[in-house]
């Protein structure tokens, strides 16, 4: 934005998105940004992926108020309302995704680095293998007489 005045315009204003302008074109960017931005602030504060859904329709539906009340006037650009559904589903997407991973990340992803042989199992707690017997070593003996 190197040459331009900041202008609180840039930030409640549906008009200034455009793709006929350079400032149209970088405001659609730094959106997007912003979106992949609020992924990191959904999976660090909200932390649930039930609720990832509900961050990222609240968050849109508050722009857009807050957007039609700051102009006075109901978006009607086409690009507008198509960043705000790009962004949105990014947003659902990604962090959905990202809290996801990070619910499930220690039920199922802690271990899966440890090398381990066919038929062996690990302690939780220990990384030394515990040995797997098919029998009790007191069958074993009278199995055979």
């Amino acid at each position: 934005m190197n040459g331009y005045d900041f202008k609180i315009d840039w930030v409640f204003s549906w008009e200034l998105v455009s793709s006929e302008n350079a400032l149209g074109l970088i405001l659609f960017v730094l959106w997007l940004f912003d979106s992949l931005l609020c992924v990191l602030f959904v999976t660090v504060i909200v932390g649930r992926s039930k609720l990832a859904w509900d961050f990222a329709v609240t968050v849109h539906i508050i722009n857009l108020i807050v957007v039609w009340l700051y102009t006075d006037k109901f978006p009607t650009s086409v690009l507008w309302w198509c960043l705000q559904i790009l962004s949105g589903v990014l947003l659902v997407t990604l962090s959905t995704y990202s809290t996801r991973w990070k619910e499930l990340r220690t039920t199922f992803f802690d271990n899966m680095l440890d090398q381990q042989e066919l038929g062996e199992v690990r302690h939780p707690v220990h990384s030394e293998p515990i040995e797997m017997t098919p029998y009790p070593k007191d069958l074993e003996g009278s199995s055979s007489k």
